[in-house]
């Protein structure tokens, strides 16, 4: 058996606890005596919280004592990385259908498990069929491109962490002056920070609701916006917002929407 523990951001602080350290506390209760735990890459005093909840009897990999990652070419529909083996002393080149980088590290993790796993269950590893495979791979919500030219991107990252790591992601292809925002969120998050962070980074943000009774009030988040100068516009209806910022599109432009997996869901399904 085997527990993989990815990088743990603020999420769910109602459920979880408020810090970094209590978030990463409660997840680490799925750790079991005699399995083999793979730990990401993250915040080293999160690794070392999590180490200090193993057994004597589990087998700890560490990511990063195992694979590094180098972005090699990247695109709005593609992503292509070298993964350099540290134990085998070898490297591999892997290409994946998403601009999202954060996703190598991913991968990175979870080539880690099934080459383990492999390995103990003696079953020949092919890295051949995982190239030809996973350079086929979508991740439907995940920097989601429905529309080229103008670019339409659909994204549910939906906390400060994960918002961040979209956007790096986002501006190393796109011109961020050329962006518009579709921004709508749920009430559990912290709307401050996110406003914050986001405010500056877009031409327009384009404010609506979720189809949800735990929608964040987008009033509150106009008002956030605009307290930082951020040109904001706030329209209750998702689907007439939508509507609203593919407008006014150029070619050269892109319009992103993220926050919610209530308000991305809903686009993909319209």
């Amino acid at each position: 058996e085997s527990i993989v523990l990815t990088p743990v951001g603020f999420d769910h602080q109602k459920q979880l606890g408020s810090g970094l350290l209590s978030i990463a506390g409660e997840k680490a209760g799925i750790i079991k005596k005699k399995c083999n735990v793979f730990i990401s890459q993250q915040d080293k005093k999160v690794t070392q919280l999590f180490l200090s909840k193993t057994y004597n009897s589990n087998n700890i990999f560490l990511l990063e004592d195992y694979f590094q990652t180098d972005i090699i070419y990247q695109d709005i529909t593609n992503t292509r990385f070298r993964l350099d083996d540290l134990k085998a002393k070898t490297s591999y080149t892997f290409e994946l259908a998403t601009p999202a980088t954060y996703q190598v590290d991913n991968f990175a993790l979870a080539f880690l498990v099934v080459k383990e796993y492999f390995s103990s269950n003696q079953i020949k590893f092919d890295v051949n069929k995982i190239k030809s495979r996973i350079s086929t791979v979508i991740w439907p919500g995940r920097l989601q491109v429905i529309q080229r030219n103008p670019n339409i991107i659909l994204d549910v990252s939906h906390n400060l962490n994960g918002i961040a790591k979209t956007l790096d992601s986002l501006f190393k292809i796109v011109t961020p002056q050329n962006c518009t925002l579709l921004l709508g969120i749920v009430n559990d998050k912290d709307a401050q920070s996110i406003c914050d962070f986001l405010s500056g980074k877009f031409r327009k943000i384009i404010v609506t609701e979720p189809a949800t009774t735990r929608k964040q009030d987008g009033k509150m988040l106009t008002r956030l916006l605009r307290q930082k100068n951020q040109k904001v516009e706030f329209i209750k209806d998702l689907q007439v917002a939508y509507e609203v910022g593919k407008k006014y599109l150029k070619r050269e432009d892109t319009l992103i929407a993220l926050g919610s997996h209530y308000l991305i869901g809903s686009l993909i399904i319209s």
